[in-house]
């Protein structure tokens, strides 16, 4: 046992170090095209692709910011790809009909079937893109005015096969959850993405606000089988078919965050899912493409890293309640995992991302230490994603829940919530065994581990106990789905 805590230990101690050296990094960087890309020498045409699947509620907002696009008439169209069914796919065509009227022409498709997930409704609607230029943007989002006029001009490089443009938020001032979410997206922006831009390494395409040459995505394509992180997989190969993306700084759209904490943990688990898949299929070209390729498969690695905290936690916990020796060696573990617990520099990293990027960072750095014992809570749903990537991977693909939404795998509210029920009693059973292990360590004088296990009982404990509350709230909800 001492063995295996020491080992978890290290790795979890490597994954702060690796945040140390990108926070280090970071604050040598400068952008590789200083003031921005080149003004278009020309403008091209453009078609933005919106992959959609029962958007309706969120498809209208989207569509509205498209009409308000700074882009010459004539050259951007925008095509819907529904993947919805019955009376939500005839909801989405209602509100692309709404849309009719504007300077760039709005064009509904939906495929006979729905294989692929979203990147087979991508590949399906390339047969109909016939512009040079094709935007991705996910049907939550809303798209600035110029999102177009500071992206094009990268292609003036022929090297260039994307653009990724930093995102936004509508939504993340509503509570400490959303804050907790937007810091962590916009570290990858604001560092990976930056770090990797100030070292003119390609960037990695984050699934929306990209654009991209039509011609990469007819010779690249978009990965279908298995199921992957298609937008990170897609970086990948570009960048072995000599392709470079390039990073936009500045933020060009604002996406919708997950409104509750289930919600969340079900979109965590997916994407822990795919980056677990894409560690799989690219660890051996990883290993042979140097420092580069270190970075990328020690960024993938990172999702592993809060599994590495949930094993420590069990551990920790019946070591203390077993009375085992307090030896040299589990002493040393306990003391570093304290300091790599209170002296995080994953948190380091959040915080300097909202000082870097918000006015109001106070406020938001306040509202993000309230969130932070439901980011420890997402281990368990990160290793449910690992367990499917191993032994499920025919499990469904799930869409992020929006406000209002349950149930949206296989159409079954039950079995939605039954999913997330699993996963909760597993926060609550943790949430025991650390508390127990506390209550030990006061009353047997372990005071190295104090510190750790009041984190984990503090952090299993408010997950188990949100997901709860939430799931009685939508147990209450008329059924809808």
């Amino acid at each position: 046992m001492l063995v295996a805590i020491s080992v978890a230990v290290l790795l979890v101690v490597l994954s702060e170090i690796r945040s140390m050296s990108i926070v280090l990094l970071r604050s040598r960087a400068r952008p590789r095209l200083r003031g921005g890309p080149p003004a278009p020498s020309r403008f091209p045409s453009v078609v933005i692709q919106v992959p959609a699947y029962r958007e309706h509620l969120t498809l209208e907002r989207l569509l509205k910011s498209i009409e308000q696009l700074q882009y010459p008439c004539g050259r951007l169209a925008v095509h819907v790809l529904d993947d919805s069914e019955g009376a939500e796919a005839a909801s989405t065509e209602a509100v692309v009909g709404r849309h009719q009227c504007g300077a760039a022409p709005i064009k509904y498709f939906h495929r006979p079937r729905r294989t692929g997930y979203k990147p087979g409704n991508l590949n399906y609607g390339l047969q109909f893109a016939d512009a040079e230029l094709v935007a991705v943007v996910d049907a939550d989002c809303e798209l600035h005015p110029d999102f177009l006029l500071r992206t094009v001009g990268y292609f003036e490089d022929g090297k260039t096969a994307g653009v990724q443009a930093r995102w936004g938020y509508c939504n993340d001032r509503e509570s400490p959850l959303a804050v907790l979410q937007a810091a962590a997206l916009d570290s990858l922006f604001c560092f990976e993405n930056a770090v990797r831009d100030s070292l003119g390494i390609s960037a990695i395409f984050l699934g929306s606000g990209g654009v991209w040459r039509r011609q990469v995505l007819l010779e690249l394509g978009w990965q279908e089988f298995p199921f992957t992180a298609e937008d990170i997989d897609l970086s990948f190969r570009c960048r072995r078919a000599g392709w470079f993306i390039a990073y936009q700084e500045n933020s060009l759209l604002d996406c919708e965050l997950p409104h509750s904490y289930l919600a969340y943990k079900s979109q965590q688990r997916r994407w822990a899912r795919s980056c677990f898949r894409l560690l799989f299929d690219h660890f051996p070209y990883l290993l042979r493409s140097g420092a580069v390729g270190l970075l990328e498969a020690s960024m993938l690695f990172r999702q592993a890293g809060l599994q590495f905290l949930l094993l420590l936690a069990g551990l920790t916990g019946l070591y203390v309640l077993m009375g085992l020796p307090r030896t040299h060696a589990w002493m040393a573990s306990q003391i570093l995992l304290s300091a790599v617990m209170t002296l995080s520099p994953t948190l380091l990293q959040l915080v300097l991302t909202i000082r870097m990027t918000h006015r109001d960072w106070l406020r938001r750095t306040m509202q993000l230490m309230r969130a932070l014992p439901l980011g420890i809570g997402l281990s368990i749903a990160l290793l449910a994603g690992f367990w499917d990537t191993l032994w499920n991977p025919a499990r469904e693909w799930e869409k992020t829940l929006r406000r209002g939404e349950c149930g949206t795998l296989e159409k079954s509210r039950r079995r939605w919530l039954r999913s997330a029920g699993a996963i909760a009693l597993g926060e609550a059973i943790w949430a025991g065994l650390t508390l127990a292990g506390l209550v030990a360590a006061v009353r047997n004088g372990y005071w190295e581990s104090w510190i750790p296990l009041a984190f984990f009982a503090m952090g299993f404990g408010k997950s188990a106990l949100t997901s709860i509350l939430e799931m009685a709230s939508e147990a209450r909800e008329p059924v809808g789905s």
